[in-house]
């Protein structure tokens, strides 16, 4: 989330002094070596895989009948992008 989005968003100096808090706190407890290492902890192969077969797939869901999915633009022979141009001047007139 960003800072303006929030309904009583922080003054400038506060997001900046949060910003170096934060950077202090991190260049004290992680080294190149140790970032690497939690890396290689959390980023295994096998940690990946297991991720993967937890999420069944994950990613976005795909609805069936949109125009992505139905590619109406393969049909009419044209590209996707002269198919869009064509519908937004068909709204726009």
């Amino acid at each position: 989330m960003y800072n303006l989005q929030l309904d009583n968003p922080l003054m400038d100096r506060e997001v900046m002094s949060i910003a170096k808090s934060i950077a202090k706190w991190t260049s004290s407890v992680f080294t190149k070596s140790s970032f690497e290492l939690f890396v290689n902890k959390t980023h295994a192969s096998e940690i990946q895989s297991k991720r993967g077969a937890k999420s069944k797939g994950g990613g976005r869901y795909k609805d069936a009948n949109s125009n992505e999915s139905l590619k109406p633009w393969n049909e009419l022979g044209v590209s996707r992008a002269t198919f869009y141009r064509k519908k937004l001047g068909e709204i726009n007139e």
